[in-house]
């Protein structure tokens, strides 16, 4: 299987087989899996292309993201890590940037855009030093200090009201 460059027709707006250019494409969802650091075996539901006519099986774009979410999201559901709008809620509640939180947390360039995407799974270790920034404000100023990041004051988080 391939992650290919797919073309799509100008006239029909109708996706084109990137091996035989044939317009006799659809959508397939396959089950998959992958295997966490435990060794369990974790299953996910993924979506690809495949042509009718020479039988290529590959992703747009779109799918290719969407597999790479729903890849590291059954991961991170497996090891109980925060989830992409949690990460997301942290770094807002203290008023960083992603380029921000990167630099406070001493992680590579485009790494926080990966985790909150999706497509990318923060380690054990980072999840456990993103709870110590969400319960402890006096953290987040350490670091930010030491990092030469400013950071507000943290707001409270939103309570959820049963309706």
């Amino acid at each position: 299987m391939m992650v290919a460059p797919c073309y799509l027709s100008v006239v029909t707006d109708q996706l084109i087989c990137p091996m035989c250019e044939s317009r006799s494409v659809r959508t397939l969802a396959v089950g998959r899996s992958v295997d966490a650091g435990d060794g369990t075996r974790l299953p996910y539901r993924d979506k690809l292309t495949a042509c009718g006519a020479c039988g290529e099986r590959f992703y747009t774009h779109e799918q290719a993201l969407g597999s790479s979410r729903a890849r590291a999201g059954a991961l991170r559901r497996h090891e109980g890590l925060l989830a992409p709008d949690e990460i997301r809620a942290i770094r807002q509640r203290y008023g960083l940037t992603q380029d921000a939180l990167e630099r406070l947390l001493r992680v590579g360039p485009k790494t926080v855009v990966r985790w909150e995407r999706g497509t990318v799974c923060q380690s054990a270790a980072v999840d456990t030093l993103l709870g110590i920034l969400r319960d402890e404000p006096a953290a987040v100023a350490r670091l930010a200090a030491r990092a030469g990041v400013t950071v507000r004051a943290a707001r409270r988080p939103r309570r959820r009201h049963a309706a």
